[in-house]
């Protein structure tokens, strides 16, 4: 802070400029050195938008998005239907779809339904 005071008080001495306004140059030092946070960033995501952050066009294309108190109900284009569990960690739920996604192309077999609803959980194939 002391180096930030004794550079602008040289600034201040060369430009003397009379009509400087002191906290439009604070603001513009903040946002050039990314103190300031952008206000998307500062806004708190919702369950929603961060799962379908986390999902849409990585995972599967959704095409339907429901959200009751405990779950979220996904469809998706490719016709898999997910049920996401609010009382568990998303991320965790996340990788764990991406798994079982790539699992059963791997094994050339195609999802119906994945659901962490349950303790475990359960994937439907055709």
């Amino acid at each position: 802070m002391a180096v930030f005071t004794l550079i602008s008080g040289i600034c201040f001495s060369f430009l003397n400029v009379k009509n400087f306004d002191f906290s439009k140059f604070l603001e513009t030092i903040k946002s050039s050195s990314g103190l300031k946070k952008d206000e998307a960033e500062s806004r708190e995501l919702t369950f929603l938008d961060k799962a379908r952050n986390s999902i849409d066009k990585k995972l599967l294309s959704i095409t339907e998005l429901k959200e009751t108190p405990e779950v979220l109900s996904i469809k998706s284009r490719e016709g898999i239907d997910v049920f996401i569990s609010k009382n568990k960690d998303l991320e965790t739920q996340v990788k764990t779809l991406q798994t079982v996604l790539s699992k059963a192309k791997i094994e050339k077999r195609e999802v119906l339904l994945v659901d962490f609803r349950f303790d475990k959980l359960t994937v439907r194939y055709k």
